[in-house]
């Protein structure tokens, strides 16, 4: 009689661990599906902002001469951004072929991990993109005329449509937010999950191009400061920039005699 106490409580305690895990899988797939969208969700509008920028803004700016802004300020803010939107708009492509097929393969990180070394590109748009947002804020804030065709340009996208700057900052922001993304993603996968590995290695993969990112801004942060203090000197002064040359520190020289 003990025995068969014995067994129906194992049977029970094996029931509930059983149904436990089973809810606790589907509650980990629940949050996965819901970390997967908002990845699609927010590229979708990301590609959608990126075009805008290019469309609505940066080919009517080329399109104007010089009338508003220099040409060579123009291709300052415009580095690399078609560049950038034919590959995101390939990430895109591949994240929407895979939500269709989600129950099956419910995976990002190979999608990531491939795509991944070609987010390079986004170093030149966002060393230049200080630079470039002083000169547009400064031009707005100089030239009536400037805004009145920013605002032109922003009412012939549309209802919704946002403003130069506000569209400008969204390539320095997307990088970060693929990392965090790809880190709520990963925490809610199993790691016998095939696509655990996977994210983890995209996410050392996003991390490197974050680093090599921030690498390229501290370098044009330091040439800038070079070339700034350049400026304070009269007279013939040899040329301070040069390779590998750095702004090490900025203090008050004080001259005992």
């Amino acid at each position: 009689m003990e025995e068969e106490q014995i067994e129906t409580i194992q049977s029970a305690v094996k029931g509930w661990l059983a149904r436990r895990d089973y809810s606790s899988l589907q509650f980990t797939r629940g949050y996965r599906n819901r970390i997967a969208v908002e990845i699609l969700t927010t590229e979708q509008t990301y590609v959608a902002s990126l075009s805008q920028l290019i469309t609505g803004f940066i080919k009517p700016l080329r399109n104007s001469g010089s009338v508003y802004i220099p040409q060579d300020v123009i291709s300052i803010i415009s580095a690399r951004l078609e560049d950038i939107l034919t590959i995101n708009t390939e990430l895109l492509e591949s994240l929407n072929a895979r939500m269709t097929q989600w129950e099956e393969n419910p995976s990002m990180g190979d999608i990531f991990l491939k795509l991944a070394p070609y987010l390079r590109m986004y170093s030149e748009y966002c060393s230049n993109y200080h630079n470039a947002i002083v000169k547009i804020n400064r031009k707005i804030e100089e030239s009536t005329a400037f805004v009145s065709f920013l605002k032109k340009c922003r009412e012939e996208m549309g209802k919704g449509a946002l403003d130069l700057p506000s569209l400008l900052i969204m390539p320095v922001q997307r990088i970060p937010r693929y990392k965090l993304l790809l880190i709520e993603l990963q925490n809610r996968t199993p790691k016998e999950f095939k696509d655990f590995k996977d994210l983890a290695d995209a996410l050392v993969k996003i991390s490197e191009v974050a680093d090599y990112i921030n690498d390229g801004i501290k370098l044009r942060q330091n040439a800038e400061k070079i070339n700034a203090l350049q400026k304070c000197f009269t007279g013939y002064v040899p040329q301070l920039s040069a390779p590998k040359r750095l702004w090490i520190r900025e203090g008050t020289l004080l001259k005992i005699c």
